[in-house]
């Protein structure tokens, strides 16, 4: 398929295959998605001309850990950024810190597909220095809704 991005479905015990969604990173060639039971599942691209699934919403968002230390951010464990979309849709996630200023532009204005989304952010700034203790909110944006949530980066959290 030459340009939409492909889509994990879940088979349940029917054998009915059932839309879970899917966040492809096309540098790194590879397809994420947040994965809460066990079952078979298929990665299947969309028919040429891409999808149409509806209006867009978005759900669930959620950071793990929420928190952490920034030793372990500058070893290479990132923040896991998970979140349900309705439908395709643009969107931007970014992190603030506590006075609000942007800290990090972990994707910006990216399309997205319907269900869930899994993103990470490696605990770097803009400058990619790893961030200092602090508590920072993570901002989720698409087609208008923005959902949140807070992340201590602090000295003792595992």
């Amino acid at each position: 398929n030459g340009g939409a991005p492909p889509i994990f479905f879940r088979s349940d015990a029917g054998g009915t295959w059932r839309r879970l969604g899917g966040t492809a990173d096309t540098r790194a060639g590879a397809v994420a998605l947040p994965v809460r039971d066990a079952g078979d599942y298929g990665l299947f691209f969309p028919p040429e001309g891409g999808e149409a699934d509806g209006p867009s919403g978005l759900s669930g968002l959620s950071v793990s850990p929420r928190g952490v230390s920034a030793a372990d951010l500058g070893a290479g464990r990132p923040l896991l950024i998970s979140f349900t979309l309705r439908g395709t849709a643009r969107v931007s996630v970014r992190v603030y810190d506590r006075r609000g200023v942007l800290v990090r532009r972990v994707v910006e204005d990216r399309p997205l597909t319907a269900g869930a989304n899994l993103l990470t952010w490696d605990g770097r700034d803009e400058d990619g220095a790893v961030v200092a203790d602090d508590l920072y909110f993570v901002a989720v944006e698409a087609e208008g809704q923005v959902a949140q949530l807070a992340v201590a980066v602090s000295r003792g959290a595992r």
